[in-house]
């Protein structure tokens, strides 16, 4: 191979190690290891009673439900603006949830006005149900 050959092989290989390295790993970010929320919901909607109670994480008699948590990478995200979203009515029910998961800083609320919202309350009261004082 002629040495002009060589030279033009090896800036496309160097090229393309760069642009590999500029474009960052493929890895996900780091999972979060503790949470520090405090949740509360109101079941009537706005104005009804409300309960209110706080998830703590690691938590060595909630282990699996901590691992769900912190396992979760959409948890306390809302619709991305401009979200197409069915306009179904789920109901007045109400979630807010506010503290740290990670180095997220949650102020996150929720309900049940359209189709994203009642996917999300489902998830993100999914995964707070389970830290809920049993009364």
């Amino acid at each position: 191979m002629p040495s002009a050959q060589r030279l033009l092989c090896s800036c496309v290989v160097l090229v393309a190690v760069a642009c590999a390295t500029a474009c960052g790993s493929s890895s996900s970010p780091a999972r979060p290891t503790h949470a520090a929320l405090r949740v509360t919901l109101e079941p009537e909607g706005a104005g009804g009673p409300k309960t209110t109670w706080t998830v703590s994480c690691p938590d060595a008699t909630r282990a699996t439900a901590c691992t769900r948590l912190l396992d979760a990478p959409d948890a306390f995200v809302a619709p991305a603006p401009h979200t197409a979203c069915s306009m179904i009515y789920g109901g007045p029910q109400l979630l807010a949830v506010t503290g740290t998961l990670g180095n997220r800083t949650i102020d996150y609320s929720t309900g049940r006005t359209n189709g994203c919202e009642i996917a999300n309350y489902a998830r993100d009261l999914a995964l707070v149900a389970p830290f809920r004082p049993v009364t």
